[in-house]
């Protein structure tokens, strides 16, 4: 018997890191808000934002105690469609949370296997954020409109809530 409903959160950093802003800081608030109603579970990388060194005071590829979440390091090495397919599997959560559109570490891979092995079951939340501001768009352009052109048609981003 569950608890609470478990939210399986792929973002690439999470704390300790700090350099990537403020998704590490939406994700934090939205632990602190709703796990009196929600069990969080983050997978992110081992690492924070533009550096190679992984955290000295985690473990990898366990969960761990973080606030009131539990959270997964992974190296950018580990990720992977069956390593993420894996961890789902033993989470069985009730919901899956992409905190970016554009994240190729995890939201791509993520929804990938959800296309290939049919994941249907699992509500998949995307949140872009500010990714579709003009401003945002305008870095590295061509890039992401070519990336958008192919993925409307091929699906990708169907079904999901937004």
């Amino acid at each position: 018997m569950i608890d609470r409903p478990i939210i399986l959160v792929f973002n690439k950093y999470y704390l300790p890191g700090y350099r990537a802003g403020g998704p590490i800081k939406t994700i934090e608030n939205m632990v602190e808000r709703l796990s009196d109603k929600f069990e969080f579970r983050i997978v992110t990388l081992d690492r924070d934002a533009g550096t190679n060194a992984a955290y000295e005071e985690v473990v990898p590829n366990e969960w761990q105690a973080l606030g009131n979440s539990k959270v997964m390091y992974l190296s950018p090495a580990q990720v992977s469609i069956r390593v993420l397919l894996k961890i789902i599997g033993s989470t069985q959560p009730q919901v899956i949370y992409l905190n970016s559109f554009f994240d190729s570490t995890f939201t791509l891979p993520v929804l990938i296997a959800k296309r290939l092995f049919q994941l249907n079951s699992v509500p998949i939340v995307i949140a872009p954020r500010g990714e579709f501001s003009l401003g945002a768009l305008a870095i590295k352009n061509l890039k992401k409109n070519i990336f958008i052109n192919v993925a409307r048609p091929i699906g990708v981003y169907r079904g999901l809530i937004w």
